[in-house]
C-alpha cells in the first residue's frame, strides 16, 4: 500500500518531471549489447534475433538446458555456462557434448575431479526423453506439462518435427496460438537437433503409458487444483503425477473441480473450494490417492 513519507523537491523533482513528460527517459539500445545485431520489435518487446550467434543467448540456453526440469546436467550453472562461452569452449549448444576433461581443465576453478564430474553429468544427459528435450530446447509456449502432452501424442521426435500447426493445435491443452508459436520454433531448432543427434544424443520415445495415461485421458479426467506450498515434491512433479493417473491440472477452482490439494499457506482457492463444496485434501492424502508409478 503506498505511503507518503515526504516531499520531493529540488533536482529530483525536476528529474521526475522530465521523466513524466518523456524527456530524459532511457532509450532501449538499437543493437544487442552482446553481439551488436540490430534488435527487432515484437509487440511490446524488443529482442535480439541472432539466436544462433549471440553469446548472451547461448549462455542462457546452456543454463536452461542443464536445469533440473530439462536435461538435468549437474554442475552446469550460470557461472559455468558463462565461462564455457567466454573461453570459446562452447560456441553452439551441441558443443556441450564434445567437451572433454582436458577442455574443462582450462576453466578457472575446475580441477581434474570437478572436470570429470561435469563430463560424466553431460554424458548422462546424452540419453534424454522427448518431453525433457522439448523443455530443454526452450521452445515458446512449451512448459513441462505441454511437453508431456506433445511427447505423449506424437511419441517420437521425428513425428513431432513432421507435425503441422494444425496437428499441434489438436493436442489437448495446446491450442492454436501456442501451436503457431511452437511449429516455427521447431523448424528453427532443426540444425540444433540434427547436431545433437550427431553428437550421440539419443532421444527416448514417449512410453505408451505416458501417451495413454498422462495425455490421452487427460482431456476427460478429473480436474485437480493445487494451492499453497508442497513439502514432499515440487508443484511440477505433483502435476505430472496427476496427469500420469489420467487427470487434469486446473488453475482455478470451479464447480467442475474434482479435488483441491492444500499445501502450507493456502490461498483464496481454499475458501472458494469450501464454498462450492469441492473436496479438499492434504498433501499426504494426495500422495495416497496418486501414488508414484512403479519402477519397471
Amino acid at each position: 500500500i503506498p505511503e507518503i513519507v515526504g516531499r520531493v523537491g529540488g533536482a529530483r523533482l525536476s528529474r521526475l518531471a522530465r521523466l513524466a513528460t518523456g524527456a530524459g527517459r532511457p532509450r532501449p539500445p538499437a543493437k544487442c549489447p552482446a553481439c551488436r545485431t540490430p534488435v527487432v520489435t515484437e509487440g511490446p518487446f524488443r529482442r535480439c534475433p541472432n539466436q544462433a550467434g549471440c553469446p548472451a543467448q547461448l549462455v542462457r540456453a546452456l543454463q536452461h538446458f542443464g536445469s533440473r526440469r530439462a536435461a538435468d546436467v549437474d554442475g552446469l550453472g550460470a557461472r559455468t555456462a558463462q565461462q564455457l562461452v567466454d573461453l570459446g569452449l562452447v560456441k553452439t549448444l551441441p558443443d556441450l557434448f564434445a567437451l572433454t576433461v582436458e577442455d574443462l581443465r582450462r576453466v578457472p576453478g575446475f580441477g581434474r575431479v570437478a572436470a570429470a564430474k561435469l563430463v560424466s553429468a553431460i554424458d548422462r544427459a546424452r540419453r534424454i526423453d522427448l518431453a525433457r528435450l522439448l523443455v530443454a530446447l526452450g521452445l515458446p509456449s512449451v512448459g513441462a506439462a505441454t511437453a508431456r502432452r506433445l511427447a505423449g501424442r506424437f511419441g517420437t521426435l521425428a513425428a513431432l518435427r513432421r507435425a503441422s500447426s494444425a496437428d499441434l493445435a489438436a493436442v489437448p491443452g495446446v491450442g492454436p496460438a501456442a501451436a503457431d508459436a511452437i511449429a516455427p520454433a521447431l523448424r528453427r531448432a532443426g540444425r540444433v537437433l540434427d547436431a545433437l543427434l550427431r553428437h550421440g544424443v539419443t532421444i527416448a520415445p514417449a512410453s505408451r503409458a505416458a501417451g495413454a495415461g498422462g495425455v490421452g485421458r487427460a482431456a476427460t479426467g478429473p480436474v485437480v487444483v493445487f494451492t499453497g506450498t508442497l513439502s514432499a515434491m515440487t508443484r511440477a512433479a505433483a502435476e505430472e503425477r496427476v496427469e500420469r493417473h489420467g487427470g487434469r491440472v486446473g488453475r482455478e477452482v470451479s464447480r467442475g473441480t474434482a479435488l483441491l490439494v492444500a499445501g502450507a499457506g493456502p490461498g483464496s482457492k481454499l475458501a472458494r473450494a469450501r464454498s462450492l463444496g469441492v473436496p479438499v485434501v492434504t498433501e499426504r492424502e494426495f500422495l495416497r490417492r496418486y501414488p508414484a508409478p512403479r519402477a519397471r
